[in-house]
Order: structure tokens, then sequence, then C-alpha cells
């Protein structure tokens, strides 16, 4: 399961405690760093109806620029589109090259139908935002963090990773403190930098998983300080069917099993409907019984999302 951080770096001290302050890109959706990078560009009210359409995507690497053209002909017998989503992970490599920026131009220009409507549309954003891909096994849950960091920064990230298990509850946290460099440093240029906490010590039961990360420091005029956290809700780890200490199969965060598929999934302890969400917005519902045949639907990437205990869960699947 991939998570995606929607802020970027810029540094911020606070007190004695040392924590960073990220903001939201603007145009890109997932990160290039977890291999789930796209765009989505949705069509004004009065424009929506059923199309068919094309995208050209050039990548502008000398003025870190991405030129995305969207060509939309009417169609009866299409589906109707309000908005298109594009997979842009494989024009970013999966990864930051040194030389190159974090900050990108996306220009967009739109015509229906041979008609140009909207031209050199330009937004902002970064296709490197940090996030986190978490492999659950039965033996251990492990949640790799991607992000970016200048070769020779001013500052950098200390990490000191910890859990905690209680009762059905696993909060984790990477411990971030911001560090001064002392070196002196004359590269240029950026890297790619993966943190991990490898969790173990649980039993054959359904966990929530947490992200623990600092929040306020409150005083008290007449008293100590205190430290809030806050908590983020990142999924579940279905083990009821594991043997803990000797299996290795991999299983999705949610219960959700294999996420690259040929014919169909499983969902261990799940029945009822999920929708299937393509890149292009089409949604398909399956019903099943933990097993869920998925062989007659076009071949590509899928979000999976259902209900499990009164709160939502999607995972991305790809039908091979």
């Amino acid at each position: 399961m991939k998570i995606q951080y929607s802020l970027i770096l810029l540094g911020l001290l606070f007190s004695v405690q040392s924590f960073a302050l990220r903001i939201a890109p603007d145009r890109f959706n997932g990160s290039a760093l977890c291999g789930d990078l796209s765009i989505t560009y949705t069509l004004p009210d009065t424009l929506q109806g059923k199309y068919q359409y094309f995208v050209q995507v050039t990548k502008d690497q000398v003025n870190n620029e991405l030129i995305v053209s969207y060509d939309f002909v009417s169609s009866p017998n299409a589906d109707f589109v309000d908005a298109v989503t594009i997979d842009l992970t494989s024009y970013f490599n999966g990864g930051i090259l040194f030389n190159e920026s974090i900050f990108w131009t996306v220009v967009e220009s739109v015509s229906i139908d041979g008609a140009q409507v909207i031209s050199n549309q330009v937004g902002h954003g970064t296709p490197y935002a940090w996030c986190e891909e978490t492999k659950v096994t039965c033996e251990k849950i492990t949640v790799y963090r991607k992000r970016v960091q200048e070769i020779c920064p001013i500052s950098y990230i200390e990490i000191r990773p910890s859990f905690e298990i209680i009762g059905n509850t696993i909060d984790y946290s990477f411990g971030d403190t911001t560090i001064q460099a002392s070196a002196t440093c004359l590269a240029i240029g950026y890297t790619t930098i993966t943190d991990s906490i490898e969790i173990t010590g649980m039993e054959a039961k359904l966990y929530s998983i947490r992200e623990k990360s600092r929040g306020f420091i409150i005083c008290d005029p007449l008293g100590p300080c205190t430290q809030t956290y806050n908590y983020k809700f990142i999924g579940e780890a279905d083990l009821h069917n594991c043997i803990i200490n000797g299996v290795e199969n991999e299983i999705a965060l949610s219960g959700l099993y294999p996420t690259l598929i040929e014919r169909g999934f499983t969902i261990s302890g799940f029945e009822g409907v999920v929708r299937l969400t393509n890149q292009q917005g089409q949604q398909y519902e399956i019903n099943g019984n933990e097993q869920f045949d998925v062989s007659s639907l076009p071949r590509g990437m899928y979000i999976v999302s259902f209900t499990r205990e009164g709160k939502e869960v999607k995972e991305k699947v790809i039908l091979q």
C-alpha cells in the first residue's frame, strides 16, 4: 500500500523541537518515488459529455516543464467523461535525477472536436512528493518512506524510528528531527533517501495501523509543558490466517492480495461488493465472498475500494 505525504519540506524550527512543514503540490497526484504518479484533468461542467479522448505528454527536461495536450472527440457510444487521469510514473523514472529540479511547471491544453477550448493553462507542483509504501507479511510489517534531499543540504533529517502495539492498534513514528549540517559541501542537486521501520511481535488478528507524529507543545503557565501527538490512519493488516514466525507471503494492508493479478484477488474475511475504478475514472462493481473474479475487465491499474468495519479501504491493483 502506498501513502503520499501531501506536504513538501520547507523546514521550520519550533522551540527545542525541530520538524518539517510541507505544502501540498498543485497538479500532481501520488509520487514518482513510489511509482504511482499521475495527473487528473477535470472538465468544466459545461464541457462534460460522452467522448473518446487522446492524450499527448511531452517532458521538457531543460525547462522543467510537463506539456499535456488533451484531445476529446464526441461519440454517442462512448462513456461519459468528466475527468481524465493519466499515469506519469514512466516519465519520471521512479526517482529524481541528481541535476533535476524538484518543482515542475505543468502546461495543459484542451481541444474538443478539433476546437481548442483551453490553451496553455499553467500549474505547478512536484512529482517527487514524500510517500510511503507498506509491506505486510505474517512475520513483520515494514514501512518504507521515500523522500528527496539535497546532496549538500543546509540541514538534514535524522530519524529515530519507533513503534508501539496496544491491543489491536499499531502506532509507528519515524521520529524526525532536523539537524543543521556542519560539513562544507559544494555539490549541487538532489538524491533519493529511503527510511524504514520494521514492526514485529504481532499476533494473528486484525490490526489498525496509524502513523504518529509530533503536534504542538502546550505549556501551562503554572506547570510543565506537554507534547501533543497527531495520529494518521494508514490502513488495516488482517493477520487472522497467519502462523506468526515462518510465513513470508506478502499480504496487502487491507487483507486484499495479491496486488498484481491476472484473474482475481482475495480479501480475507470480506463478503460484499467492491468497487474498482480505472485511470479514466470508469467504475465497476464486483460482488464476492473473499474471492473476486475480475478476468473480464480491461487490463490496467485499478483502485479497489470497499467498506470494512465502518471504514473505507482502498488498494491499488494491476490487472495484467
